[in-house]
């Protein structure tokens, strides 16, 4: 999602159980981090939460750092919602 004229979020990376372990992660974040360049953005941000274990090794493989975390009821359970960050 476009924030502003140098900042994107990454929104919505899901890949289902059964997709999973294959590389496909990998393959989308490749894609992303290109969009980013070709797009001009100078950094971008995520959330997700302290369950995603792998997904959040996956985004600090990119090269984004963890920047701010939060307790939160959002999913119908207590979690820590977690932004990770990106400069380019």
């Amino acid at each position: 999602m476009h924030r502003s004229s140098s900042l994107a979020q990454l929104r919505f990376f899901i890949l289902i159980p059964e997709f999973r372990g294959l590389g496909l992660g990998r393959l989308l974040m490749d894609c992303f981090m290109k969009f980013l360049q070709e797009a001009n953005y100078r950094a971008a941000f995520l959330w997700t939460t302290n369950e995603q274990i792998q997904a959040a090794s996956l985004y600090r493989h990119y090269g984004f750092r963890l920047t701010e975390q939060k307790e939160s009821g959002i999913f119908g359970k207590l979690l820590i919602e977690q932004r990770y960050d990106f400069q380019l």
